[in-house]
């Protein structure tokens, strides 16, 4: 889902109401999926698309406006659910969302072929921003960083994890693609965050992801 609005407390209030929206709905203990999740609403993104509008084709730069906007939203989700965590430039030290999440354990995997509710976390390296760890809505990571297009593909016939490795290496670019695979069903999900998708985009994500179910299963 994506939100635009023109003025930051716009985006504020209707992102916090569609978040308490959530809780009301879910309790994440008690929930199962076949995507990991840390938290009820676990990841929110902020960008600024002024420069969209003045004929710019970068979208999403990362801008003071982006940062507030993280920040705000912030305390507010942490007031009706998630303890809240910051990456990218809203976060002092720049942590990046994979850093933030693997240490928050959104990468531990399991055994059933779902991803269960979430725990508290007790995290000592990673100070939450907003709000205490506690179970019910678990957390969400926040962050000011430039436009991020999500691209995943399921494979339906990939039970082997050995093979889904080597696709999942496979596609991965540096400082343009990353990458990883998720058990999905009774094949496996191949998931991507495609970085700059000027420079590499889905079209092109596909076309490595063939030639490595080509090699894997040839």
């Amino acid at each position: 889902m994506t939100l635009t609005a023109e003025l930051v407390d716009d985006l504020v209030n209707t992102t916090t109401k569609i978040v308490q929206a959530a809780c009301a709905a879910i309790t994440v203990t008690q929930h199962e999926g076949s995507h990991p999740r840390i938290g009820t609403v676990d990841h929110i993104s902020c960008h600024d698309l002024s420069s969209v509008l003045q004929g710019s084709t970068t979208v999403g730069d990362i801008t003071k406006a982006s940062i507030t906007l993280a920040q705000q939203l912030s305390s507010a989700v942490a007031a009706v659910g998630p303890t809240t965590y910051l990456y990218g430039q809203a976060n002092p030290t720049n942590l990046t969302l994979a850093q933030l999440r693997r240490e928050l354990g959104y990468f531990e995997p399991t055994s059933t072929g779902t991803w269960q509710g979430y725990s508290p976390v007790q995290s000592t390296l990673v100070p939450a921003h907003r709000g205490s760890a506690e179970a019910t809505h678990g957390v969400c990571c926040l962050g000011a960083v430039k436009w991020v297009t999500n691209y995943n593909v399921k494979l339906f016939q990939a039970e082997d994890a050995a093979r889904a490795a080597i696709l999942t290496k496979g596609v991965r670019r540096p400082q343009l693609v990353e990458a990883l695979h998720l058990p999905h069903g009774t094949g496996v999900e191949v998931a991507m965050n495609l970085l700059d998708a000027d420079q590499h985009g889905p079209d092109q994500a596909l076309s490595s992801l063939k030639v490595g179910v080509y090699v894997c299963w040839s």
